[in-house]
């Protein structure tokens, strides 16, 4: 597991995301299935396997940061007073020695706030992107769409893989 984190919905009413980009700092030894913008990753929700695209900015195995941005096919959404937990997973390869690590985090992007928009427009200026999904007939396409700027817990705590023995 690279990261495993928890978004919340308050008791008022829906939540969904459309977004997440994770940053990644790793040794150059240790792989995790990242080369030339594609990722041999999956994002979980419990058991169940979150469909959607995977890119990266890491340009080989040996690049040692760069992001893995997900969006879901269909809009991931959290029901009023509820919290659903995710674990991004991957195999971790090369050389899981003492010393490699492969260390992961959501970073908080924007400094000020957004205005809504609808969520493709949103998708290249934050790491998270989420609706209360507040427009009627709400979609990828309604201005109800928000970036990361104030919401809680971004930047989350760096979550680090590290190798042992020789």
């Amino acid at each position: 597991t690279l990261q495993k984190f928890t978004i919340s919905a308050d008791k008022s009413g829906d939540l969904a995301w459309g977004q997440i980009v994770f940053d990644i700092a790793k040794t150059k030894d240790a792989t995790i299935g990242c080369a030339g913008g594609t990722c041999n990753v999956t994002l979980f929700d419990g058991t169940n396997n979150v469909a959607g695209a995977f890119t990266t900015t890491l340009a080989d195995a040996s690049a040692t940061a760069g992001t893995i941005t997900f969006v879901p096919t269909d809009e991931e959404v959290i029901p009023a007073g509820s919290s659903k937990t995710y674990e991004l997973k991957a195999t971790v390869g090369g050389a899981v020695t003492s010393g490699n690590y492969v260390m992961s985090k959501i970073v908080k992007k924007a400094t000020t706030n957004t205005v809504s928009g609808a969520q493709l427009g949103l998708l290249s200026s934050d790491n998270f992107v989420w609706s209360d999904m507040s427009a009627l007939g709400h979609s990828k396409t309604t201005e109800d769409w928000a970036g990361d700027f104030l919401v809680k817990n971004l930047t989350t705590d760096s979550q680090t893989l590290s190798g042992t023995g020789n």
